[in-house]
C-alpha cells in the first residue's frame, strides 16, 4: 500500500506533519481504519498536511518515530497502554486450538536508545490501552512527549476501546484541533 499525504507534494522530511499511523494485522478486523476519516477530513479543512503510514512491523513503527517531521502521532491498530501488537494469520489448527500468532512492540523499549528519537507534541493511542500483566505499560507519551502542561498533548485510554469509541474520540479531539508554528 502506498504511504498516502496531503497535500501530494510536501516533503515529509522537510514539513513538520501530523503522523497517522496504521499498525497493521494480517488478521484485519477493520478497526485499524476507524477514526482515520474524521482526521484526514479535519487536517484537509485546515490545512494541516498530514502522511498515512503503513506499518507491518516494529522496524516501520520506530521509523515514523525517528523522524523529527512527525511531531504529532496518532497510533491506529491493535495493542495495550505499554504498545501495539501486529497479529498474523493463523492456520485452521490454530485457530481451534485459539493459539496466538503475534509480535508485539513494548513502548518503553525505547529507552534503550531515546536520544535517536525526537520530541512529540501530540500522541494519540487509538488502540486498546488496557493494562497487560506480562508486558510493560508505560504509555508512549510518558517516553516521547515533550511536555504536556495542558493535559491535552496526549489521547490515552485506562481500557479497551471499540471502533465506535475511536471513532467518537477522534471525532471529539478534531473539533479543536490546531498546530503550534
Amino acid at each position: 500500500m502506498k504511504n498516502q499525504k496531503f497535500p501530494d507534494n510536501f516533503d515529509d522530511d522537510l514539513i513538520v506533519h501530523d503522523a497517522l499511523v496504521v499498525v497493521h494485522s494480517m488478521e484485519n478486523d477493520g478497526n485499524q481504519y476507524t477514526g482515520l476519516d474524521n482526521l484526514i477530513k479535519a487536517l484537509k479543512e485546515r490545512d494541516y498536511p498530514f502522511k498515512i503510514y503503513h506499518c507491518y512491523n516494529s522496524t516501520d513503527l520506530k521509523a515514523v518515530f525517528q523522524k523529527k517531521t512527525s511531531k504529532y502521532i496518532w497510533i491506529f491498530g491493535h495493542g495495550w497502554r505499554g504498545g501495539v501488537t501486529f497479529k498474523w494469520k493463523r492456520s485452521l489448527s490454530e485457530r481451534i486450538l485459539f493459539k496466538k500468532k503475534q509480535s508485539r512492540f513494548v513502548y518503553s523499549e525505547l529507552y534503550k536508545t531515546q536520544d535517536l528519537f525526537p520530541k512529540k507534541v501530540f500522541i494519540g493511542q487509538f488502540h486498546c490501552n488496557h493494562l497487560e500483566k506480562e508486558y510493560d505499560n508505560t504509555p508512549l507519551p510518558s517516553i516521547l512527549l515533550q511536555d504536556d502542561e495542558s493535559g491535552k498533548s496526549h489521547f490515552i485510554t485506562n481500557s479497551h476501546l471499540n471502533s465506535c469509541s475511536i471513532w467518537f474520540a477522534t471525532r471529539d479531539l478534531v473539533k479543536n484541533i490546531s498546530r503550534r508554528e
